[in-house]
């Protein structure tokens, strides 16, 4: 019974495997997926190899990342991604701050902090006092009537 068993398994793999042998060549599709594959060379001679996100990815989040920021830092810096106030770039600029960030775990308030840091190099005056003004109005937890 196994030996048939394996016999009918063997047949069917070497089935698949002329079926994928005899298949033209699909060269396209390579040469698709190599253009949005990007290469690189680190400062230690390592080569790194990343693709570019696409509109349906996921950032995830890293162990240390994770370890790094609170909770509720960690979905307001996803809020503001997903509501299309950081882009993608300026997302990853903040998580390195983070990362460099000499405080042991960090909060919103200094998660808010670093993302005023990061958009003020893109924004216009007048944008970046109406950011200050949010940004001071919620630390002092004054009412608008």
């Amino acid at each position: 019974m196994k030996d048939q068993l394996f016999e009918m398994l063997l047949s069917l793999f070497e089935q698949a495997l002329t079926h994928l042998r005899n298949q033209p060549q699909n060269n396209e599709s390579f040469q698709n997926y190599s253009e949005h594959v990007n290469l690189h060379d680190t400062e230690e001679g390592e080569s790194v190899v990343y693709q570019e996100a696409s509109l349906l990815s996921t950032r995830v989040m890293t162990v240390l990342e994770q370890v790094k920021l609170t909770k509720p830092a960690i979905q307001f810096l996803i809020r503001l991604l997903h509501t299309g106030m950081l882009n993608p770039l300026q997302f990853e600029q903040v998580m390195d701050m983070v990362l460099e960030s000499s405080e042991r775990y960090v909060t919103v308030y200094e998660a808010t902090r670093i993302v005023h840091r990061v958009l003020s190099e893109s924004l216009s005056f007048k944008e970046l006092l109406m950011l200050e003004f949010a940004l001071d109005l919620d630390r002092s937890q004054a009412k608008m009537h």
